[in-house]
């Protein structure tokens, strides 16, 4: 080009592009102008605060004790349910599934058919085991001791669930996702002698080790999941 002024030069390198946070690991904190989205700030419509996700959380439960109240003395009960404990409440919550983990805690596997050619090995080790080491103390009490252990769990749950979401969405909405889990329908089965409450926690344990680049804790976690559930 004219008075050579421009021989030699090299063009502009491009901006650098930042990284994604999935990607490095990090989590870029909520913006505040995004917190109206993330159920947060003066803003918000629907917000929901730790003492609502409480109230939420324990109306839901109470929901489940009146249903099973109902189906005990209300509802004509089918005949071919069987349940793994007897007493009020017990019989609708240790009912289905319960009755299999609680033969398990009493009887312990069997490698033949044991009832209507169903086997019981279907049903994975880690939650009977729970039970049946919390039950030594106090024998005969497994099927309550088996249901308040699902609670126990569930509440469990509702913490991991809250702090897993709090990171890349907000307490408001991590609180709304918290409450609309507990109100689900089926989350009734988490207040049962089922595995499901033990199996959610392992499972948000394993995604937050994750989530913090903990891949011991994380693999740990998910190899106890698959000793809970299929």
């Amino acid at each position: 080009m004219p008075g050579g002024e421009y021989e030699g030069a090299t063009a502009p390198a491009p901006p650098a592009q930042p990284e994604a946070p999935w990607a490095t690991g990090r989590v870029a904190p909520v913006a505040a102008q995004d917190r109206t989205v993330a159920g947060q700030g003066p803003g918000a419509t629907g917000s929901w605060s730790l003492a609502t996700l409480v109230a939420v959380v324990l109306v839901s439960r109470l929901i489940v004790v009146v249903a099973a109240l109902v189906a005990e003395n209300v509802v004509s009960r089918n005949p071919l349910l069987t349940a793994g404990a007897a007493g009020p409440l017990l019989t609708s919550l240790t009912s289905w599934d319960g009755a299999w983990y609680l033969g398990i805690v009493q009887n312990g596997y069997h490698a033949t058919p044991n009832v209507d050619g169903y086997v019981d090995y279907a049903f994975l080790p880690l939650y009977p085991m729970l039970v049946k080491v919390l039950a030594l103390p106090f024998p005969g009490w497994e099927g309550l001791i088996a249901v308040l252990l699902s609670n126990a769990l569930f509440a469990a749950a509702v913490v991991l669930l809250v702090r897993l979401t709090e990171r890349r969405f907000g307490p408001g909405i991590a609180y709304r996702s918290a409450g609309l889990m507990a109100l689900f329908p089926f989350s009734a089965a988490f207040s049962m002698a089922y595995a499901e409450s033990l199996f959610m926690v392992l499972m948000l344990g394993a995604f937050l080790a994750v989530e913090h680049r903990r891949a011991v804790p994380a693999g740990i976690l998910l190899a106890l999941a698959t000793l809970t559930r299929l």
